[in-house]
């Protein structure tokens, strides 16, 4: 067998390792990383750990960590597998790849870090999980956006504003000269509004 015929079986090998995760098919997931496909292959240039996260598939996720994947592996456009847990508000696969010590402040290309992904997910138990572990809550991303922003710009998530505003992140413009507040009242966000004109009245 050529080299060519190695790398050509491994391809497939890994698609089919994918086509395994897509279709929630733990055993024959299982089968293919028994015959020694590496649990950090990149079938369509994202590994299969980011693969699990981004499509929300928690229980493949600690199967991939208990084979060695690696937590703070980057994929497209910078992103790692903690972003894509955290967009998806999973708690339990957010869990897991802190315990495989996860980068809790890695930025991707644009400079949106996993707090922010967390922030657009909606779910306050993932970013309280977050600043537990040390998110820095005052990260802004290349527009000048913070986590603030970002909460109001993808739903009415009040429960997530105010717990960054108890965290310290700031609610001042970002680089368009917009503000989380102006940017709620735009996206007619009454209940994010209601928190964010309270806490400008301080």
């Amino acid at each position: 067998m050529t080299t060519a015929d190695v790398i050509q079986d491994d391809d497939k090998q890994a698609k089919f390792a994918l086509e395994c995760l897509l279709d929630r098919d733990v055993t024959g997931f299982l089968g293919v990383l028994d015959e020694g496909v590496s649990p950090d292959v990149s079938p369509g240039d994202q590994t299969l750990l980011q693969w699990a996260c981004a499509t929300n598939a928690p229980e493949f996720v600690p199967l991939l960590l208990e084979r060695g994947a690696d937590a703070n592996n980057i994929g497209l456009g910078g992103t790692t597998p903690l972003m894509a847990a955290a967009f998806t508000g999973n708690a339990g696969m957010v869990d897991a790849l802190l315990q495989a010590d996860a980068d809790v402040n890695a930025a991707d290309a644009g400079g949106r870090t996993v707090l922010m992904f967390a922030a657009r997910s909606g779910s306050d138990v993932v970013l309280q999980s977050l600043l537990a572990r040390g998110a820095c809550a005052t990260d802004t991303d290349e527009e000048g956006k913070n986590s603030l922003h970002w909460a109001v710009l993808d739903g009415d998530y009040v429960s997530v504003v105010q717990a960054l505003l108890r965290a310290g992140t700031d609610a001042s413009a970002d680089e368009g000269g917009y503000t989380p507040l102006r940017y709620a009242q735009l996206l007619h966000r009454d209940a994010c509004v209601a928190a964010l004109e309270s806490y400008t009245r301080r």
